[in-house]
Order: structure tokens, then C-alpha cells, then sequence
């Protein structure tokens, strides 16, 4: 499989959710991002969206594909249902390996979407030293609106 094939796989199946809670500009990565400057990222939203990642990988590792709490859109929550999750993770477990860590990149802002920022991590998988893109969109309520793993491009796409 190319690059260019298995990007759009992994886009296809993990931003499902993104697609329809932010609609499907932001999900490709909305045109006239900007990275947010460091010293004004919103340091609380930077943690959750951390931490909802990162509980979203550690439920799928032990095979815990549930309906997902209210730090989720109602959007995400329809759209991101326990058996997508679980084809997400096979998909992204086949491609990537195990979660291990991540670290965040940053934060970034589109004018067209004021009401979201996706959040952006470089995370470490087992069977890849890639490092790809772990991404979580907040919305100004700060509930998940957006998860997606991929490889890593340094624009938004």
C-alpha cells in the first residue's frame, strides 16, 4: 500500500466523527490554519485533550469499546459509536502498532471554525518510528469534537 493509499485509509476511518462534529473542512484541516503561539495555548484544553486521548487508547487496549461519556459533542458521540471505535483502533493498531506516549506539537486555530482547535500530538507507536499525528479537537465548550491518528505532515491537512 502507498503513502498516499494509506493515509487516506487511516483519514477515512479514525476522522468519521471529526467529519460530521466539525464538519468536513476541519477534519481535512481547514485552509488559512494557524499554529496558536505557545504562550497563548489554552494550557487546560491542551491537558484534557491529552488526557481524553490518551484514555481512549488505554480503554482500547484492554478492549473497552464504549459509548463515549459527555466530554464528547453529541455529534461525536453518534458518530463515534463503539463499533467504529473498534474498527478505528484495529485499523490504527495494524498500521502503527500499540500506543506508548505522546507529546503535544500544537495547538492550532482556523478562522472558518472559530468555535474549534485541534489539538496536536506526536505520538509513539510499537511497530513505527514514524511518529505520527495524534489529533483531538476541542470545541469552545472544550468536549471532544474531533480524534484522529495518522501519519504526520507538518501542515494541518
Amino acid at each position: 500500500m502507498n503513502r498516499k493509499t494509506f493515509d487516506a485509509l487511516i483519514v477515512a476511518i479514525t476522522c468519521v466523527a471529526m467529519a460530521l462534529a466539525a464538519n468536513s473542512v476541519l477534519a481535512q484541516g481547514a485552509l488559512d490554519s494557524k499554529p496558536i503561539p505557545s504562550a497563548q495555548v489554552d494550557q487546560a484544553a491542551k491537558a484534557k485533550a491529552d488526557a481524553m486521548a490518551r484514555a481512549l487508547f488505554k480503554a482500547w487496549a484492554a478492549s473497552q469499546f464504549e459509548p463515549l461519556s459527555d466530554d464528547f459533542t453529541s455529534e461525536m458521540k453518534q458518530a463515534f459509536p463503539p463499533d467504529v471505535q473498534k474498527q478505528s483502533y484495529a485499523t490504527i493498531k495494524a498500521n502503527f502498532g500499540d500506543f506508548k506516549d505522546m507529546q503535544f506539537a500544537e495547538a492550532v486555530a482556523s478562522p472558518a471554525f472559530p468555535r474549534y482547535i485541534v489539538y496536536r500530538f506526536r505520538a509513539d507507536f510499537s511497530d513505527t518510528p514514524a511518529r505520527p499525528e495524534v489529533r483531538v479537537v476541542l470545541d469552545k465548550d472544550n468536549k471532544v469534537g474531533g480524534f484522529a491518528a495518522m501519519l504526520w505532515n507538518p501542515e494541518v491537512k
